[in-house]
């Protein structure tokens, strides 16, 4: 048997990636969330609460009722192809269609399009809905203790996309996954499994497992890294060729940050520093309750500071300006009781702060 082989992006697979993952670890795939209901209730779902039971879309960091948002997340991200994840998407069918058909509209046939669900409410009239409408890959997430609703996977292979199956490393469920993939040898084309975490929702569900974090600074499980291994090598024993353990350190090091450097390039302004790992440096200046467009006016005429170094920021009740121009601004804005600050933040929608430095 061949040896698995560590990839570049710090995770381990046999054969090939899934084309979904091989756009996913190069910051390519935007993911878009379209409920926070599922059909499943798994004791290990790391969901946060800001998505739990939460029916609205989250395209990345950005949550939404409107469709054109997820175009336009999807563009400063310079995204070749989405990951329709929840919950369970197939709870929301017909949202979930509509967005795959707006996708392949929008960004064509090319853009990739891969989708997760458990398996409780897989059909043929589900499936076909979802094939028709554009989905190139599909993900089913079995419950490896619950052997009801694993024959349902093999509806997929009635439709020309890529199919395969993607499970957490339970250090505590060797056995019973084993059983799973005895199960699929012969009736899928990949399998990933992904490195076990720690959340804040799922920690309680842990309680007696003695599951401890792998070292100080990750949320990893101890012993979910060596379980997937081993998986992975009877995985490929049993005839599945294409087996990618996913890490933790390849979702936050170069899936996660990958994409953030490709939004930071595409949204950053003429005002904007951006930092090697993406974050965005600026100027703000916040004016409470004040109206901004007088102020944006005193500046531009007094100063001469030009209108592409400005910009209002309604969410956050502020100005946003080069850092230099906030420094030489500070006096005269203060006596104006404007507060003033340098502030680096993510390249993202909420503009998540790294640090706010009032000067």
């Amino acid at each position: 048997m061949s040896a698995i082989k560590k990839t570049k992006y710090e995770s381990f697979r046999y054969g090939t990636f899934a084309k979904g993952c091989r756009l996913c670890v190069t910051g390519e795939k935007s993911v878009l969330f379209v409920t926070g209901k599922c059909s499943q209730n798994c004791y290990y779902c790391s969901l946060s609460d800001n998505k739990k039971n939460n029916e609205n879309i989250i395209i990345n960091e950005w949550e939404t009722k409107n469709f054109n948002d997820v175009l336009t997340e999807i563009k400063l991200c310079g995204s070749k192809g989405a990951g329709i994840t929840g919950g369970d998407p197939l709870l929301v069918i017909d949202k979930t269609v509509s967005l795959i058909r707006l996708l392949k509209k929008n960004f064509g046939k090319k853009f990739h399009l891969h989708l997760y669900t458990p398996l409780k409410l897989v059909n043929e009239e589900r499936l076909s809905k979802l094939y028709s409408a554009g989905l190139d890959e599909i993900r089913f997430h079995p419950d490896v203790d619950d052997t009801r609703f694993w024959e349902r996977i093999n509806l997929a292979g009635k439709y020309n996309w890529d199919f395969g199956v993607e499970i957490p490393s339970l250090p505590h469920r060797m056995v019973e996954t084993k059983k799973l993939i005895d199960y699929l040898s012969g009736k899928i084309q990949f399998m990933n499994i992904n490195e076990l975490e720690l959340s804040d929702n799922n920690s309680q569900s842990f309680d007696g497992l003695d599951f401890k974090p792998k070292d100080q600074t990750s949320y990893a499980i101890k012993g979910s890294l060596k379980t997937a291994k081993s998986l992975a090598d009877y995985a490929f024993s049993k005839g599945i060729k294409n087996v990618h353990f996913c890490t933790a350190t390849l979702k936050d090091k170069y899936q996660l940050r990958q994409r953030i450097l490709r939004r930071a390039k595409n949204s950053k302004k003429d005002y904007d520093f951006m930092t090697k790992e993406g974050m965005l440096i600026r100027g703000a200046i916040y004016y409470g309750n004040n109206e901004p467009k007088p102020i944006i006016s005193w500046i531009k005429k007094e100063y001469g500071v030009p209108q592409s170094l400005l910009s209002i920021d309604s969410a956050r009740n502020r100005i946003l300006t080069r850092e230099d121009v906030a420094e030489k601004l500070k006096l005269p804005l203060k006596k104006k009781k404007l507060k003033v600050a340098i502030v680096e933040e993510y390249p993202t929608h909420d503009c998540f702060p790294i640090e706010v430095n009032y000067i």
